[in-house]
Protein backbone atom coordinates (compact mmCIF):
# COMPACT_ATOMS: atom_id res chain seq x y z
CA UNK A 1 0.00 0.00 0.00
CA UNK A 2 1.55 2.83 -1.03
CA UNK A 3 0.73 6.63 1.02
CA UNK A 4 0.66 9.67 -0.22
CA UNK A 5 2.26 12.19 2.22
CA UNK A 6 4.01 15.73 2.04
CA UNK A 7 7.78 15.95 2.74
CA UNK A 8 9.26 18.69 3.99
CA UNK A 9 12.97 19.58 3.38
CA UNK A 10 13.95 21.00 6.63
CA UNK A 11 17.67 22.18 7.39
CA UNK A 12 19.06 23.46 10.60
CA UNK A 13 22.01 25.56 10.61
CA UNK A 14 24.15 26.56 13.70
CA UNK A 15 27.36 28.00 14.42
CA UNK A 16 29.15 28.61 17.79
CA UNK A 17 32.06 30.26 20.05
CA UNK A 18 33.43 28.88 22.89
CA UNK A 19 36.02 30.47 25.52
CA UNK A 20 37.36 27.28 28.22
CA UNK A 21 39.87 28.29 30.76
CA UNK A 22 41.69 25.30 33.26
CA UNK A 23 43.39 25.99 36.20
CA UNK A 24 43.16 24.75 40.00
CA UNK A 25 42.04 25.80 42.95
CA UNK A 26 43.05 24.89 46.27
CA UNK A 27 44.64 22.00 44.48
CA UNK A 28 41.58 20.99 42.86
CA UNK A 29 41.19 21.16 38.83
CA UNK A 30 38.32 23.24 37.01
CA UNK A 31 37.13 23.56 34.13
CA UNK A 32 35.49 27.01 33.58
CA UNK A 33 33.58 27.90 29.85
CA UNK A 34 31.86 30.97 28.16
CA UNK A 35 29.95 29.57 24.87
CA UNK A 36 27.56 31.47 22.44
CA UNK A 37 25.68 30.01 19.91
CA UNK A 38 23.27 30.75 17.21
CA UNK A 39 21.09 28.39 15.63
CA UNK A 40 18.90 28.96 12.07
CA UNK A 41 15.98 26.32 10.97
CA UNK A 42 14.05 26.19 7.96
CA UNK A 43 11.40 24.14 6.60
CA UNK A 44 10.86 23.24 3.37
CA UNK A 45 13.77 24.97 1.92
CA UNK A 46 13.65 29.26 1.91
CA UNK A 47 10.80 29.02 4.55
CA UNK A 48 11.98 30.16 8.18
CA UNK A 49 11.13 28.58 11.10
CA UNK A 50 13.03 29.42 13.92
CA UNK A 51 15.87 31.72 15.08
CA UNK A 52 17.97 31.03 18.19
CA UNK A 53 20.85 33.15 20.45
CA UNK A 54 22.07 30.97 23.25
CA UNK A 55 24.57 32.14 25.59
CA UNK A 56 26.05 29.94 28.44
CA UNK A 57 28.71 30.11 31.46
CA UNK A 58 29.58 27.10 33.17
CA UNK A 59 32.24 26.20 35.65
CA UNK A 60 33.41 22.22 36.82
CA UNK A 61 35.25 21.36 39.88
CA UNK A 62 37.12 17.87 40.35
CA UNK A 63 37.95 17.02 44.18
CA UNK A 64 39.32 13.98 45.63
CA UNK A 65 39.71 11.83 42.23
CA UNK A 66 35.89 10.88 42.31
CA UNK A 67 33.39 13.64 42.91
CA UNK A 68 33.41 16.69 40.99
CA UNK A 69 30.64 19.45 41.12
CA UNK A 70 29.08 22.00 38.25
CA UNK A 71 27.57 25.35 37.97
CA UNK A 72 25.57 26.85 34.99
CA UNK A 73 23.62 29.11 33.90
CA UNK A 74 22.71 29.68 30.17
CA UNK A 75 20.21 32.28 28.66
CA UNK A 76 18.48 31.77 25.44
CA UNK A 77 16.55 34.34 23.07
CA UNK A 78 14.03 32.11 20.84
CA UNK A 79 11.96 33.82 17.56
CA UNK A 80 9.68 31.58 15.89
CA UNK A 81 8.25 33.00 12.61
CA UNK A 82 4.68 31.28 12.65
CA UNK A 83 3.04 33.14 15.38
CA UNK A 84 0.08 30.85 15.62
CA UNK A 85 -3.68 31.12 15.49
CA UNK A 86 -3.28 33.96 18.60
CA UNK A 87 -0.16 35.03 19.51
CA UNK A 88 -1.60 36.06 22.72
CA UNK A 89 -1.23 32.57 23.81
CA UNK A 90 0.03 30.62 21.00
CA UNK A 91 3.31 32.57 20.05
CA UNK A 92 6.25 30.92 21.49
CA UNK A 93 8.86 33.53 20.93
CA UNK A 94 10.74 33.85 24.23
CA UNK A 95 13.36 34.76 26.77
CA UNK A 96 14.80 31.70 29.13
CA UNK A 97 16.91 31.85 32.02
CA UNK A 98 18.44 28.67 33.13
CA UNK A 99 20.60 27.85 36.48
CA UNK A 100 21.90 24.54 37.39
CA UNK A 101 23.93 22.53 39.92
CA UNK A 102 24.71 19.27 39.58
CA UNK A 103 26.89 17.07 41.65
CA UNK A 104 28.71 13.31 40.32
CA UNK A 105 30.65 10.70 41.76
CA UNK A 106 33.19 8.20 39.59
CA UNK A 107 33.62 4.65 40.40
CA UNK A 108 37.47 3.79 42.02
CA UNK A 109 37.81 2.63 37.96
CA UNK A 110 36.48 5.59 36.18
CA UNK A 111 33.77 3.47 34.26
CA UNK A 112 30.68 4.24 36.14
CA UNK A 113 29.07 7.78 37.42
CA UNK A 114 26.39 9.26 39.16
CA UNK A 115 24.78 12.49 38.82
CA UNK A 116 22.57 13.97 41.37
CA UNK A 117 21.14 17.66 40.90
CA UNK A 118 18.86 20.12 40.31
CA UNK A 119 17.70 23.28 37.75
CA UNK A 120 15.57 25.87 37.80
CA UNK A 121 14.49 27.65 34.56
CA UNK A 122 11.86 30.27 33.69
CA UNK A 123 10.52 31.46 30.24
CA UNK A 124 8.89 34.61 29.40
CA UNK A 125 7.31 33.71 26.24
CA UNK A 126 5.20 35.96 24.00
CA UNK A 127 2.66 33.43 24.12
CA UNK A 128 1.24 32.79 27.97
CA UNK A 129 0.69 29.18 26.92
CA UNK A 130 4.52 28.41 26.57
CA UNK A 131 5.61 30.81 29.63
CA UNK A 132 7.28 28.29 32.06
CA UNK A 133 8.73 28.77 35.59
CA UNK A 134 9.85 25.80 37.52
CA UNK A 135 12.87 23.54 38.89
CA UNK A 136 13.87 20.01 38.05
CA UNK A 137 15.94 17.65 40.20
CA UNK A 138 17.51 14.61 38.57
CA UNK A 139 19.62 11.86 39.21
CA UNK A 140 21.54 9.96 36.63
CA UNK A 141 23.55 7.36 36.23
CA UNK A 142 26.41 5.96 34.05
CA UNK A 143 27.48 2.02 33.40
CA UNK A 144 29.13 0.18 31.13
CA UNK A 145 27.33 -2.17 29.19
CA UNK A 146 28.10 -5.53 29.79
CA UNK A 147 29.11 -6.55 26.50
CA UNK A 148 32.39 -3.91 26.47
CA UNK A 149 31.22 -1.85 23.21
CA UNK A 150 33.86 0.46 22.73
CA UNK A 151 33.33 4.02 20.61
Amino acid sequence: MEQDFEVLDTGTYSGSIAIQKTGSLAKSPYIAEAKYLYQHVDIDRDVSYSRSNIASLSGKLYWRDRYSGKLAYTYSDDDFSYEGADPEFTSRDGKEHKLALVASWFSADGRMKLDVGGDYHETSARGVNFDVDGYKIFIEGEVPLFWDVKG
